[in-house]
């Protein structure tokens, strides 16, 4: 009686929530808060057989993780290249850059080389296609077979692919066909899909309780016209799909250009459905004590409204995508309820509480429930922070 006693006079002093804007309040999977990296090149991650010309050939990839990072399960991204299925590489610039901009926020990135058409060649559709994306679901197993080895969350991978890619990207999400480009009987499930000026050859594949879409798109792109936009938009919105359509008015195909715009869309489209806010949605600034005060950080996407709770007691209900309840659900506290600041897309929220004499030589536990903003179904909850005056 004398703990909840102490800490509902802790929520009665509580102060006003207000944005943490400071420049110093890095947040992981948003900030580069990993300035090295460890790359490993040329990892074979699978083989298949080219229709053309009938070789085996032995699939590639290069991997991107953070350097001296003490995570034990990291989300993940697959970076599928364009080319028009004839050409393009793992290696090329663009796609090392997302690589290298993810592993440094806290992922683990790959790109990954799959079946072209051999020069000489005529290239068939879809059938090429339907190839790629065989090898980028070859490459999602391959990060699931070897998730404990490379530090990765199994759960939480995600793929990001341009012109080609992203047709292989989205095929990979949508299609059933699994192919035998390696690493049978671990899961192909993308968990959130970046599509870069890409498309699809039947939106009707795309199903109700499938990955969430989020598309990018030059208005004037010649090459993949921004129809094929408009008609997975369309698609997604009528299975419910969460979808979200950036077009860039005016440009054309390959928009690198916009990659400073983009690169922010995908990094929150991702923090949001791979539930990011589990792995580190809740974190108190150092310093707090008995009596003093108590400052703790609520991560999420822009505008979530979050209700953190308390608790002196733990639990362990693991509720799959949500998380875990990590806090007595018989015993909680409602501390307070507010919304995300509107910017930047993964957003801080500072709780200040002042701290009265007596908790000294006990610890409390904390955790959110962020929900997306007008809605009543939980979106996540965060992780458990814990405070031990």
């Amino acid at each position: 009686m004398l703990r909840i006693s102490l800490l509902i006079l802790l929520v009665v002093i509580v102060s006003p929530a207000i944005p943490d804007t400071s420049l110093s309040a890095q947040v992981r999977y948003r900030d580069v808060v990993f300035s090295r990296l460890e790359v490993k090149n040329a990892i074979a991650y699978g083989s298949a057989m080219n229709r053309y010309n009938l070789k085996t050939e032995t699939l590639l990839l290069d991997l991107y993780a953070p350097k001296g990072d003490t995570e034990t399960k990291r989300p993940a991204v697959v970076v599928v290249h364009g080319g028009g299925l004839i050409s393009g590489s793992r290696s090329g610039s663009n796609f090392q850059r997302l690589c290298q901009d993810f592993a440094g926020r806290g992922y683990v990135a790959v790109t990954i080389d799959y079946r072209l058409v051999p020069s000489g060649y005529q290239r068939k559709l879809p059938e090429s296609a339907w190839d790629a994306q065989e090898d980028t679901k070859a490459a999602m197993r391959y990060l699931r077979r070897y998730a404990s080895t490379y530090c990765i969350d199994a759960g939480r991978i995600a793929a990001i692919g341009s012109s080609a890619g992203g047709y292989c990207v989205v095929m990979a999400a949508y299609y059933e066909a699994e192919g035998k480009s390696g690493n049978p009987g671990f899961p192909s499930k993308i968990q959130a899909v970046t599509n870069l000026w890409g498309g699809t050859f039947d939106v009707k594949e795309i199903e109700a309780g499938e990955a969430p879409l989020l598309i990018v798109h030059g208005t004037k792109d010649p090459v993949h016209p921004y129809q094929n936009a408009l008609d997975l938009a369309a698609r997604c919105k009528t299975v419910g799909i969460p979808v979200d359509l950036h077009p860039l008015p005016g440009l054309g195909h390959e928009a690198w250009s916009e990659y400073s715009k983009f690169l922010p869309w995908s990094l929150n489209w991702n923090y949001r459905h791979l539930t990011l806010s589990w792995k580190n949605g809740l974190r108190p600034h150092p310093g707090f004590s008995s009596p003093g005060s108590l400052t703790l950080d609520i991560v999420g996407t822009a505008e979530m409204d979050a209700i953190l709770f308390a608790s002196f007691f733990t639990a362990n209900i693991d509720l799959g995508p949500l998380g875990v309840v990590g806090i007595d659900p018989m015993h909680p506290l409602l501390m307070m309820g507010e919304k995300l600041p509107s910017t930047p897309g993964i957003a801080v929220l500072e709780m200040k509480f002042s701290v009265p004499s007596g908790l000294v030589g006990i610890t409390t536990y904390w955790q959110a429930v962020l929900f997306d903003s007008g809605t009543s179904v939980p979106a996540t909850l965060t992780n458990v922070a814990a405070t031990g005056f």
